[in-house]
């Protein structure tokens, strides 16, 4: 099935919405990760920071790990002052 650019440009809410559903919740419209634990590699920055924010945006709680003892520092700084309901943690590569 071929898309064109206009049909994806006009619709890319809609088919966002969707894949975000059913990415994240459940057939009962729950969020699937609530009450999970995640693990995310290289999540101090970046692509990774972002993965981070989503994970803890739908419930579950994270722990972070880092190459850096002060970029994992300053990723959970960063986390507790945009959401401090944000259940993460850190640890960084010894």
């Amino acid at each position: 099935m071929a898309f064109s650019i206009s049909f994806l440009l006009n619709n890319i809410d809609k088919i966002y919405k969707k894949w975000y559903a059913f990415l994240w919740k459940n057939q009962e419209g729950e969020n699937m990760l609530k009450g999970k634990i995640a693990i995310v590699t290289g999540g101090t920055r970046g692509i990774g920071l972002t993965i981070v924010k989503k994970i803890l945006d739908n419930g579950a709680t994270v722990i972070l790990l880092g190459s850096k003892e002060e970029s994992v520092t300053k990723a959970l700084s960063d986390l507790k002052k945009t959401n401090n309901n944000y259940q993460a943690d850190g640890a960084a590569r010894s």
